[in-house]
């Protein structure tokens, strides 16, 4: 997996200003570990879900992850952490997980998280050039040879399950096919 400092310098971001921000990060994760060894022996701070109602169907449905629509979002004004800046793990179906960083100014709410999942799968789909399926029986999508090589799915494919933050203002997802 990439570190911050890398990914910040591929945006972009001046050797310096990548530095800066990198070390705010460490701070803010070594007093993120200091506080997680307090807390209870879960070591999770929270899980929650991202679901949305529909018409046809009496219970939420988890959201698809290529179709943004904070409409339908349950609880999407919710606010889920404090932290100007977080971090959301990406791992399937990708060969080569990579972590992304999202900046909001105000934290992020429930559909601030879902716009930040959807941009990132959406960002490392476009990333690979689509290597069809693995057969004309099967609808799987082959293995790609990028940076981050996605296997076995389309971005249409995936649904998120669920999301856990494990230290604050990190993110793993739970996303199924």
């Amino acid at each position: 997996m990439k570190e911050i400092k890398e990914l910040l310098i591929e945006a972009g971001a001046t050797e310096d200003m990548a530095a800066e921000i990198d070390q705010k990060f460490e701070d803010a994760f070594l007093k993120a570990s200091v506080e997680e060894a307090q807390k209870e022996a879960s070591n999770i701070i929270q899980t929650f879900e991202i679901n949305r109602n529909v018409e046809w169907y009496d219970e939420p449905v988890s959201v698809r992850v290529d179709e943004f629509n904070e409409e339908t979002l349950i609880d999407g004004d919710e606010k889920i952490c404090d932290h100007k800046h977080i971090i959301i793990e990406f791992k399937y179906p990708l060969s080569r997980g990579i972590n992304l960083i999202y900046s909001n100014k105000d934290g992020f709410t429930r559909a601030d998280i879902y716009r930040c999942i959807h941009e990132g799968y959406t960002q490392l789909y476009a990333m690979e050039e689509d290597p069809g399926t693995i057969n004309p029986q099967m609808l799987n999508r082959g293995f790609s040879d990028g940076p981050i090589g996605i296997w076995g799915h389309y971005i249409s494919d995936l649904v998120i399950e669920g999301v856990t933050e494990k230290v604050p203002a990190y993110f793993t997802l739970s996303i199924g096919s």
